[in-house]
């Protein structure tokens, strides 16, 4: 192989977290491959993994998670929504968190099973609708 591609590397993050799923087994984690960054000659690529703790209750605690508990009222939603499940245009959602970085859509909801890992992001109205009609 001479030069990396998006191909090789997503085939490579694939492999990773199914050689990682033992290893994290065996210390009572969970975790996963979250992106791959290459350079533009595609002579190397950087891999980046997230590693989370289980709760008692079996849910990871990432940083979504931490953020949406610590930060829930300040958006003006109930910390008891995280981890309910909705539906948004035939797909099955989980909301899992909140990223404080994202000014306009805050709320990550993945989609559930969803092979390439797809997932939504809401504003806090969206969210409150989503909320009243379920």
């Amino acid at each position: 192989m001479t030069k990396l591609t998006r191909g090789v590397c997503s085939e490579l993050m694939t492999g990773m977290e199914e050689e990682l799923a033992a290893l994290f087994n065996k210390h009572g984690v969970t975790g996963e491959v979250k992106s791959a960054k290459m350079d533009r000659n595609g002579r190397y690529a950087t891999f980046s993994v997230q590693v989370s703790v289980l709760q008692a209750n079996g849910v990871a605690s990432t940083p979504e998670r931490s953020a949406y508990l610590q930060n829930a009222r300040l958006y003006g939603v109930e910390a008891d929504w995280l981890g309910r499940e909705f539906t948004i245009n035939q797909d099955r959602v989980v909301l899992t968190g909140l990223n404080p970085k994202a000014k306009k859509y805050p709320f990550v909801l993945p989609i559930v099973d969803d092979p390439r890992g797809r997932f939504y992001k809401l504003s806090t109205e969206q969210l409150r609708r989503l909320v009243a009609s379920s």
